[in-house]
């Protein structure tokens, strides 16, 4: 019987030993794994940090032309003064005379009075009046107006604007 008790002592010991030698390899294969991550992350960060340059300069521009196909319309503006005053329905505005006819600056155009009042024209062909007494007449031929020759911008009744811009 006791040689039985040592026979079963030795194998618990060798399957001990068996146990604790296969769970030092486990762990030492993964400290090799995680030191193999970490090399692998420094050498990228360090193959990135090779490639940047050890003094930065301010990038060079050039500027060509475009070609008139490639060419978009940029924004343009013209400033108008005041022209002089017109009755419209018994009630005396500022008006403003441009020597062109309104079509002449685009399909439409949006214009903004001194005092930061604002006129959008969607077609340059036609009037547009608007409800506070703003108003636009293309001028010419495009205007039921005859005795408008070129296009004319009327402000608001009060309005005291001294000059508008035309967004073209």
């Amino acid at each position: 019987m006791r040689k039985k008790i040592m026979s079963d002592r030795v194998c618990q010991e060798k399957e001990s030993i068996k146990n604790t030698k296969h769970h030092t390899t486990d762990q030492i294969d993964q400290k090799r794994r995680t030191i193999v991550r970490k090399i692998a992350v420094g050498s990228a960060a360090l193959a990135c940090c090779s490639v940047l340059p050890t003094k930065w300069t301010t990038p060079l521009v050039e500027f060509g032309s475009l070609p008139a196909h490639a060419t978009t319309s940029g924004h343009v503006t013209e400033t108008i003064n005041l022209s002089g005053e017109i009755y419209i329905d018994g009630i005396l505005r500022n008006k403003f005379v441009s020597d062109k006819y309104g079509p002449q600056y685009g399909k439409s155009m949006k214009i903004v009075f001194s005092s930061g009042r604002e006129l959008y024209v969607p077609d340059t062909t036609k009037d547009v009046n608007t409800v506070p007494g703003r108003g636009y007449r293309p001028g010419g031929n495009y205007t039921y107006h005859k005795d408008v020759d070129k296009m004319e911008v009327y402000a608001d009744r009060g309005d005291k604007s001294k000059y508008i811009v035309i967004h073209y």
